[in-house]
């Protein structure tokens, strides 16, 4: 299952976030992947059939999904949105339905403020255990376990 907007980067109204997501879009543009695009991808790498996506605002899609499907447990659950809004969206809706055992990724944890805020402010002061795993270009990725 992934969600995207398959569009524009999203805006943000939280300010610590504004002119980072600004700089990222002058950088590398402000449209994601298209649906189809990666619809296509998926085909030629064979696993088009193993994934469902969602098009959309994912703090619209999200709570929709989570809301139609109410008996399904996740497992990995990836966030790699970056901003506040959708981080605190996808906790919100998605944490609770990690299985026991299951993993959190917070791709842009500690290094974008709206990821990283909406998971203290979603988490308080009863926070997962993290755990810091290395990326190749020795960007750490936090995994959180449940």
């Amino acid at each position: 299952m992934g969600f995207d907007t398959f569009g524009d980067f999203p805006t943000t109204a939280l300010e610590a976030d504004q002119a980072r997501r600004d700089a990222f879009v002058a950088d590398a543009g402000g449209e994601s992947i298209g649906v189809d695009q990666l619809h296509r991808v998926l085909a030629a790498k064979g696993i088009a059939g193993n994934v469902d996506l969602v098009a959309g605002d994912i703090c619209e899609t999200v709570p929709a999904w989570a809301a139609a499907n109410p008996d399904v447990g996740i497992v990995l659950l990836h966030v790699d949105v970056d901003l506040y809004e959708p981080s605190l969206v996808v906790l919100e809706h998605l944490w609770p339905r990690l299985v026991p055992g299951g993993v959190l990724v917070l791709d842009d944890y500690g290094r974008w403020e709206g990821e990283t805020r909406a998971f203290h402010e979603h988490f308080g002061d009863d926070p997962p255990p993290v755990e810091r795993l290395p990326f190749v270009d020795a960007t750490p990725v936090h995994v959180f376990k449940r």
